[in-house]
């Protein structure tokens, strides 16, 4: 039953993951199709309006690659909802982002940021983010939650972070449901991300995307490929609930530019190309980003767009606040230093 409620999950088959019968609830494709079921894939879902107090109890994993047009908005996001403990793998950046994590680093107050300039091309996200994930356990023995996300996924708790607290301790991660921004025309030149943001205004509906996770800290646990289940490493089955019971989601706003988006294909592609040559007889993850490299070469920009406007809605939160920061005060310390950044 998981098995086939999972192919599901992957092959984005929503309808069909609904009609099944009802899965275990503590396992992931289980928890996924019960909080289907209990939130339906049109719900609205808010937005912080205040500052949440530090949570010293979760660490964020970010493994990034030339994000400069957003790193910052999302480490000063983190810190806003509460996360004072970071870890940013920064996988040969070209552009300026391992500068502008530095900056954070130097300015956000009483945090703590684990910079780790990672040279290797081949696409092993799950190896590095779970080295991560141990390290992060060693350096502070007080974690009880570590959120892995990449530089565009928005983690966005409609509660503070404390609600993590009421998670029971059985439970070894949260499934956070993702919505995916978009925009239906790359063909302008690039705008700072506050505007592009607020011009994303059409989303997958919830659980057209597989979901991602928040791990408990201190497990024997090996996070998988996309940072969207984990496999402990005892005989033990992972038990799972679904975060959306506890006011958790994701926002992400991949592919914010023309160029951007060129660029993630290509990275992406030889990536995948790289890990397979010296692993041909493993299963990398990430091939999706083969086949838009292969669609883009063979058919050019408008046939990989075309994947990402099937099935969007047009965002109906009230308000049509996009931007994750509309809650935030003006005089939030983030606002200088992301000013300055879009400034320069």
């Amino acid at each position: 039953m998981s098995s086939d409620l999972e192919k599901f999950i992957w092959g984005m088959q929503t309808p069909a993951l609904r009609d099944q019968p009802l899965g275990d609830p503590t396992s992931w494709a289980g928890t996924v199709q019960g909080e289907l079921l209990q939130f339906g894939e049109h719900r609205d879902m808010a937005f912080p309006t205040r500052e949440f107090p530090a949570y010293q109890f979760a660490a964020a994993i970010l493994m990034v690659k030339n994000e400069a047009d957003v790193i910052s908005e999302n480490l000063w996001w983190l810190y806003f909802i509460g996360v004072r403990r970071f870890i940013v793998i920064n996988n040969k950046s070209t552009d300026n982002t391992g500068e502008l994590v530095k900056d954070f680093q130097k300015y956000a107050d009483h945090v703590e940021v684990i910079i780790i300039d990672d040279p290797i091309i081949a696409h092993y996200q799950s190896e590095k983010t779970t080295s991560a994930y141990v390290m992060a356990n060693l350096l502070w023995p007080d974690l009880r939650w570590i959120i892995p996300v990449d530089a565009d996924e928005f983690f966005i708790p409609q509660n503070s972070l404390e609600t993590l607290d009421s998670v029971p301790e059985t439970i070894d991660a949260v499934v956070v449901t993702k919505l995916i921004h978009c925009h239906y025309s790359f063909y302008k030149p690039s705008t700072a991300l506050t505007n592009l943001l607020q011009e994303m205004a059409y989303r997958c509906p919830l659980f057209a995307v597989p979901p991602k996770i928040v791990v408990r800290a201190h497990l024997e646990a090996h996070i998988a490929q996309g940072n969207h289940f984990i496999k402990k490493k005892t005989q033990e089955v992972a038990h799972y609930t679904g975060g959306l019971s506890y006011g958790l989601y994701i926002r992400e706003f991949p592919n914010r530019s023309f160029e951007y988006f060129l660029d993630k294909i290509r990275n992406g592609a030889r990536a995948i190309m790289e890990a397979r040559k010296h692993h041909p007889e493993r299963s990398i993850g990430g091939e999706h980003w083969l086949e838009y490299y292969t669609i883009y070469q063979q058919q050019g920009l408008e046939a990989i767009l075309s994947v990402y406007r099937q099935n969007y809605i047009r965002d109906h939160t009230p308000g049509w606040k996009l931007e994750p920061f509309s809650g935030v005060p003006l005089n939030h310390p983030y606002r200088f230093f992301l000013d300055r950044d879009r400034a320069e």
